[in-house]
């Protein structure tokens, strides 16, 4: 869930402002699980058997799942002409990255290519 939550905030912040917004966001959803957990199955909350926690935990992700279908679906309609959805303000340049790499490496990690031996 948490994941889901990331990839959706993540489309459209700028860069500096991920690591606050997703540690809030994780915070958040640890409160939530948290205050659901003790209310279904504590005793001081509703002391529900298995089969009654079941149900709730249950009834709450088919509202997680609706609501995104229903984000979705909203996305898709309000977008129908272009078949793509908005673009983040900074674009990810991942032309020659693969190239970026290699050469990080080499430099990290020289390879030296021994001499072939000298016949007397």
């Amino acid at each position: 869930m948490s994941l889901s939550f990331s990839v959706e905030v993540a489309q459209g912040i700028r860069g500096d402002s991920c690591g606050l917004i997703f540690g809030m966001n994780t915070f958040l959803a640890l409160v939530i699980q948290t205050a659901l957990t003790l209310v279904v199955s504590d005793a001081r909350g509703l002391a529900l058997n298995e089969r009654s926690q079941f149900m709730v935990y249950g009834g709450y992700f088919g509202v997680l799942g609706v609501s995104f279908l229903i984000a979705a679906i909203f996305t898709f309609l309000k977008f129908p002409s272009s078949g793509k959805l908005p673009q983040c303000e900074t674009p990810v340049e991942t032309e020659g990255f693969e190239d970026k790499i290699a050469e990080e490496q080499l430099l990290k990690h020289p390879v030296t290519i021994p001499a072939p031996p000298t016949s007397n």
